[in-house]
C-alpha cells in the first residue's frame, strides 16, 4: 500500500480557485467602472479609494478623502468630492496603468465592493451635502475630473 500526499494536489486546486476568484472580481471591477452606481466603493488592497455618492447627467462624484480617527479607524472627509465629467473618465481612471506608462489597462488597479456604503449616502443627504453636488452636476462639463469643496 502506498501513501500519496494530498498537499500538491489540494495546491493546485487552491491555485485555481484564486485565479478564478480574480477573474470574478476583475469582471465585477469592469462591470462598475462602466455603470457606477451610488454606494460602489473602490479600494486597493483594503485601502478606501472612492466612494460613489451621486451618478447624474452623465457625471459621477465621488468621495476621495478620508480623515483618520483614535484606534486605527477612519472616515470619508465629506468636505472634497471628486466629480468625473462623464463615466468615461471615470473608467479610465480606475482603468489607468498607476505604475508604468499611464496607459489604459484591461483591468482596474483597484477592487469594488457595489453598492455597498448606504449609511454614508445617508449622513451625506441629511447634512446638506447632497444638493451641493447635484448642483454642481446641474450642467454638463468638459472637464474629465475635478476636485471641488463643499461648504457646512
Amino acid at each position: 500500500m502506498s501513501y500519496e500526499c494530498p498537499l500538491p494536489k489540494l495546491n493546485k486546486e487552491l491555485e485555481s480557485y484564486k485565479k478564478r476568484d480574480r477573474e470574478l472580481q476583475n469582471d465585477l471591477n469592469l462591470r462598475a467602472a462602466s455603470h457606477p452606481e451610488v454606494g460602489d466603493y473602490w479600494h486597493e488592497r483594503f485601502a478606501p479609494i472612492l466612494l460613489v455618492v451621486l451618478v447624474r447627467n452623465g457625471q459621477v462624484v465621488c468621495l476621495h478623502k478620508t480623515k483618520d480617527h483614535d484606534d486605527n479607524k477612519w472616515s470619508w472627509d465629506y468636505d472634497s468630492v471628486l466629480i468625473f465629467g462623464s463615466i468615461e473618465s471615470f473608467r479610465s481612471y480606475l482603468m489607468r496603468d498607476r505604475f508604468g506608462s499611464g496607459s489604459i489597462t484591461n483591468e482596474t488597479w483597484a477592487d469594488v465592493i457595489p453598492r455597498c456604503c448606504f449609511s454614508d449616502i445617508r449622513f451625506i443627504k441629511e447634512d446638506g451635502l447632497y444638493d451641493q453636488m447635484v448642483a454642481h452636476t446641474d450642467s454638463p462639463t468638459e472637464i474629465p475630473m475635478l476636485e471641488v469643496s463643499l461648504r457646512r
